[in-house]
């Protein structure tokens, strides 16, 4: 019997031997740790799209262009942005700096359409939309429903060529115009209890609802996902350290980035 408790106290303090560095209760924003980070380790690739890495200098760097592009829309704090994008880069850099300034970001299924997608976008009270081109079908169909909505932000991840359309009653612009602005850390407070993120249910059982998220939630996942990633490149004694990566949709919980911690 000894043994065997034994064996759960070494258990115990190897997996506390694990822990990642905390922060303080008030740092507890991911992207404050991502700046932070980034000044720490700039060169080190935090993720992969598709052949292109892209390092923690990076995705500070994008972050906070498109921060400074959100506020130079007029956004303030606790003002919502529904984003309808396939994976990519554009949806990091969004998700981080909508966050940055305080602001919400609101992730939209891209296989909804019609009133499924009008409810979500209006009932979240979006002040703007960030879409690509290929759901333009989709969006100005409902368009003249979108009252909440001021400003919509296109992207064309598949260089497809097509026009951004100019809907009456919306301001248009590309995401190369809205992110063309300094890399430099905008002048914004956010703290942790503050919401982050209104994700919403499948809708399997009636009206999709939305869930409220705060900082604190986004840093608890990470902070778990760091704790697993290092006990798994002890235990497979890997002496590298991986990009993040994922096959599901960031619009989902389970497409959420999780960020790993470079080694010290």
């Amino acid at each position: 019997m000894g043994q065997w408790d034994d064996k759960f106290d070494r258990a115990a303090a190897k997996w506390e031997s694990w822990q990642m560095h905390d922060y303080p209760q008030d740092e507890r924003v991911l992207h404050k740790i991502i700046e932070d980070k980034a000044r720490q380790n700039p060169n080190h690739v935090v993720f992969q799209f598709r052949d292109d890495p892209i390092t923690l200098g990076e995705l500070n760097d994008g972050i906070n262009r498109a921060a400074n592009g959100y506020l130079a829309l007029g956004l303030q704090p606790g003002d919502k942005v529904a984003i309808m994008l396939p994976n990519c880069p554009e949806f990091l850099y969004s998700w981080f700096g909508l966050n940055k300034i305080g602001a919400v970001e609101v992730p939209i299924n891209v296989a909804l359409k019609g009133d499924g997608l009008t409810y979500q976008i209006v009932q979240s009270d979006c002040v703007a939309l960030l879409a690509d081109v290929e759901y333009l079908d989709r969006l100005e169909g409902i368009a003249s429903d979108l009252k909440t909505v001021r400003n919509i932000i296109f992207t064309d991840k598949s260089n497809s060529g097509t026009a951004f359309p100019d809907w009456s009653g919306f301001e248009t612009l590309s995401y190369h115009e809205l992110s063309d602005r300094p890399a430099t850390t905008p002048d914004a407070t956010t703290h942790f209890s503050d919401l982050a993120s209104i994700l919403y249910t499948s809708g399997t059982t009636g009206v999709s609802k939305g869930v409220m998220l705060s900082h604190h939630y986004w840093y608890e996942i990470w902070s778990e996902s760091v704790k697993y990633s290092r006990a798994t490149r002890r235990m497979t004694s890997s002496t590298r350290d991986c990009p993040s990566s994922t096959a599901m949709p960031r619009e989902s919980p389970s497409g959420r980035p999780f960020l790993p911690t470079p080694r010290r």
